[in-house]
């Protein structure tokens, strides 16, 4: 107990740092504010350090330590999330929440998709608390400061990479907190043995190499922070996509089991159009542009399709990937389809941050940069196009889509004579949907054939009411009974969800895709100018011979036009509207309304030169920045290690020819030690007592089997800052005067 109240070994600026690398990622996730109870992860995490540190301190056995270390954090988050149910007793509030639990992890192994944002507080409050604990156990008992730095690191990294609100004041406070605490540890470990060998040493010298160490991080940090990013290698960001597609199959489980925290704050951020969209409470759209499109007519441009509907909302399932060279003829073959219409577009994007997903309105065919395709058996099926390198903001690309111009007429003639693998978008959860079965049925009575069904459901749905704040929908409940018995207002995302799941009620196979709308059309640029507030969900009905044809039920949207078409037309024309086969991507024009100069408006990033003009977005500066750190500390972890497996009289000869010959003064293949060191000394005279000390330790120990470890590193300590800064000056001043160093 003395030990501890009179500080650690480590020293009490050990505590500080440590608190400062661990509430870094803590404080990063509640600025995201992904869910709300995550105000109490800096006090949780705060509190396990100040636990870990006690009991790294006191005689206690790891593995008990860590048992009563893992109860107290149990049951005091327990405690503090079974306080929602306020006035019951205890007893009742534990049930509550042990139900809670249990169907979250019945949700999460069913394959469904859960809400309960609470889960999620949960997790963040234990890997909070783990994080504190074993940070201080590690740094106080076993004095490594590794993992602390690792897993800190990964998760700032993991949360910053999807925040979108300023990261700088994290990162920073991260990196010179990990710098800082590295030297510590490393100066508690010098100290140990020097004081094992009895050698004499300052303690202001501790003060000295932190004040060292922080103007030397600080400097570092500043440097990598001003350095410009030149453009995107396209096998680098393929390499990298490969590499990281298991990371990507997490995150789409992820998405599934907390679907709720899945949606970013900005929507108009590349993860909106994940492979989960959960129907949850309120949404707030802002206003900020995403994007131009220049386009012959208004369209809605897709992102994400979703083939499979839990009861808490839908799940992209296709299990194929394929990747496609820009203007592969192989994507979209929809000969089979009549009274299609082929569709350019071209988009430029607005964003700060770049993104992978493509846009596309109808079913797309075309492409002008490379992409990777989310799809079933054919590419006909398709439900997301990937960029093989992130289109950047500026850029632009192009795509030419197929879109239906069938008639009413056509399309009430196409019967129901369905390819059999449009099975997959008639499949409905059993039990909980059985109402919204029958009321579907109900709406579509007295209709003979799917297009007047489907019209019938689109204007049903169009009477009720458009709301954006909702309350937070019950977590047990079917979200589409409970919007169309319940609710009877809601958005974007609950009028196609509920359309798509009648129309499936009544035999018509139908799809939910998620992205914007047409947008503002701009009469003076001729273009449609897309919005966050523009970000939309529809629904999508196949009817046999035309494809996939857009409904709107969303009332607060215009229903797509559809002319009313003839007898005459149905018997004679299979195809309408003007094509584009004629159009050479090899040599398409650049469209004057979107080019701004200096972008390459379909440039798929190969270029790997590297251009100092050419400066990245804050995110692609944010990363790199962190990529950069990340080397310099492995690079230190690698140099430490090598000076860690040689003798404290080869550790101090050989960070002394080390930094010599990077400075010019490099030892030759005849040189013994003695006369590399007598060529230094009549460089730098005032040296001459330390560098004789290191030369006669190495020469002791390699030639002679005597150590004498403890001299060279208190002569090394002495004249290792001293040193560069004289053998720099002097080569300087050498330079000037027509000579240089020893060769």
């Amino acid at each position: 107990m003395i030990r501890l109240l009179s500080g650690p070994k480590e020293g009490w600026i050990s505590l500080p740092l440590l608190v400062a690398v661990v509430l870094s990622p803590a404080l990063s996730l509640v600025e995201a504010r992904w869910v709300r109870d995550l105000g109490i992860l800096p006090w949780v995490a705060l509190a396990a350090i100040l636990l870990g540190t006690v009991l790294a301190k006191l005689p206690v056995r790891g593995p008990v330590a860590h048992l009563f270390a893992a109860e107290i954090g149990l049951l005091a988050i327990a405690t503090y999330f079974a306080r929602m149910p306020r006035g019951a007793p205890w007893g009742e509030r534990i049930l509550w929440l042990w139900d809670r639990v249990w169907s979250w992890l019945t949700i999460a192994f069913g394959g469904g998709i859960s809400t309960d944002t609470m889960l999620f507080g949960m997790l963040m409050a234990l890997a909070a608390w783990t994080l504190g604990y074993l940070s201080a156990w590690f740094v106080f008992r076993r004095h490594n400061p590794w993992p602390p730095l690792v897993l800190c690191g990964a998760g700032l990294i993991l949360n910053l990479s999807y925040m979108v609100s300023d990261t700088t004041m994290y990162v920073v406070v991260f990196l010179l907190a990990a710098m800082l605490l590295l030297v510590r540890l490393t100066l508690f470990d010098k100290e140990r043995d020097w004081e094992r060998a009895g050698a004499e040493y300052s303690r202001s010298l501790r003060w000295s190499l932190l004040r060292s160490g922080a103007i030397l991080s600080g400097g570092i940090l500043a440097a990598v922070w001003v350095m410009p990013v030149g453009n995107v290698n396209a096998s680098v960001a393929e390499n990298w996509y490969k590499f990281t597609e298991p990371w990507q199959g997490f995150q789409s489980e992820f998405g599934r089991v907390f679907a709720t925290f899945a949606v970013p704050v900005d929507p108009a951020e590349e993860e909106r159009f994940g492979r989960t969209m959960a129907l949850g409470g309120g949404v707030e759209l802002g206003s900020e542009p995403v994007m131009l499109v220049a386009s012959p007519k208004p369209e809605y441009w897709g992102a994400q399709v979703y083939d499979r509907y839990t009861g808490q909302g839908w799940l992209s399932t296709a299990d194929q990937v394929t990747r496609l060279d820009a203007n592969d003829s192989r994507l979209g073959s929809v000969s089979s389809y009549r009274s299609r219409q082929e569709v350019e577009q071209r988009y430029k994007l607005l964003t700060a941050r770049s993104t992978r997903t493509i846009l596309a309105a109808g079913m797309p065919s075309r492409l002008s940069l490379a992409a990777f395709v989310d799809h079933f058996g054919s590419l006909d099926d398709l439900e997301s196009l990937r960029a093989v390198v992130p289109v950047r903001k500026e850029q632009q690309y192009a795509v030419i889509s197929s879109v239906s111009a069938a008639t009413e007429i056509q399309l009430r003639r196409s019967g129901t004579d369905y390819p059999e693998w449009t099975g997959r978008y008639l499949e409905l959860p059993t039990g909980s949907i059985r109402r919204v079965v029958t009321q579907a049925r109900r709406v579509a009575r007295g209709t003979d054939n799917p297009y007047d069904a489907a019209l019938a459901i689109e204007q049903y749905l169009r009477r009720f009411r458009y709301e954006t704040s909702l309350p937070e929908p019950p977590s047990n409940r079917d979200l589409v009974d409970w919007f169309i018995f319940t609710a009877r207002a809601g958005y974007c995302d609950y009028f196609a969800s509920a359309m798509a799941v009648m129309a499936r009620s009544v035999g018509i196979p139908a799809r939910v895709v998620s992205g914007y709308n047409s947008g503002e059309y701009n009469e003076q640029t001729g273009l449609y100018e897309v919005r966050q507030e523009h970000a939309h969900s529809w629904p999508e009905l196949f009817f046999a011979g035309y494809g996939w044809v857009r409904f709107e039920p969303t009332p607060s949207q215009t229903q797509p036009p559809r002319e009313p078409g003839s007898e005459e037309e149905e018997q004679t024309s299979d195809l309408t509207g003007e094509t584009f086969e004629a159009l050479n991507y090899d040599d398409m024009a650049l469209d004057p309304l979107l080019l701004d100069d200096g972008v390459d408006p379909f440039g798929d990033g190969s270029d790997a030169s590297f251009d100092v003009t050419d400066l990245a977005s804050e995110d692609t500066r944010n990363s790199v920045f962190l990529m950069l750190m990340g080397g310099i500390l492995a690079l230190g972890i690698i140099w430490q290690y090598l000076l860690s497996r040689l003798s404290p009289a080869r550790r101090a000869y050989f960070q002394l020819y080390t930094v010599a010959g990077l400075l010019g003064w490099r030892i030759r293949a005849s040189n013994t030690p003695g006369e590399y060191v007598r060529e230094l000394k009549r460089a730098i005279p005032s040296l001459r007592s330390e560098l004789d000390t290191v030369a006669e330790c190495y020469s002791s120990e390699t030639y002679g089997g005597s150590i004498a470890g403890c001299e060279a590193t208190s002569s090394w300590q002495r004249m290792r800052f001293r040193l560069p800064w004289r053998l720099l000056k002097r080569a300087v001043t050498g330079r000037m005067n027509g000579r240089g160093g020893n060769g």
